[in-house]
Parts: structure tokens; sequence; C-alpha cells
């Protein structure tokens, strides 16, 4: 019985640890799309830079997908890189 509780209990951490997960992915979704904007120029500033951070990461972050694409096809195909370019 002790063994069957400790698993039940084992169970339900692990289901509160999930919804605490989720509702933190609700609330950083939640910050992306509700931004308060500063009117002040410094804070504006920062903003703004903190705002073109996240595009240049996410950019890097496409261009080093298209380039794992790129490597897995050419692995899969064996095409060498002028027919890749020439068929997209």
């Amino acid at each position: 019985m002790a063994r069957l509780q400790t698993a039940g209990n084992a169970v339900k951490r692990a289901a509160d640890a999930l919804v605490r997960s989720a509702q933190h992915a609700v609330e950083m979704q939640q910050e992306d799309r509700y931004m308060e904007v500063s009117l002040r120029v410094v804070p504006g500033i920062a903003q703004e830079i903190k705002c073109k951070e996240v595009i240049l990461t996410k950019e890097r972050e496409l261009d080093e997908a298209r380039n794992r694409l790129k490597a897995v096809r050419l692995a899969k195909y064996g095409h060498n890189e002028q027919d890749s370019n020439e068929s997209t």
C-alpha cells in the first residue's frame, strides 16, 4: 500500500510541475504580445535594442536551421551545392 501511495504522490508532483510549466509558458506568450512601450528616451531605446536582439537571435536560429536542413538534404540525396541552388 505504501508503494502505491508513493507512486500516487509522484504522479501528483509531476502533474503539478506540468501545470506550472504550462502556466509559465502561457504567461511568457502573453508578455510577448502585450508589451508596454516606454515613451521616455532611455527606456525606449533599451526596449528597442532588446526587440532587435530578439529578432537577430531568431534570424540566426533560422539560418542555422536552414543550414542543418541543407546538410541533411546533401547527405540524403548526395547533390552538390550547385545542384541544390538551382532547384530552389
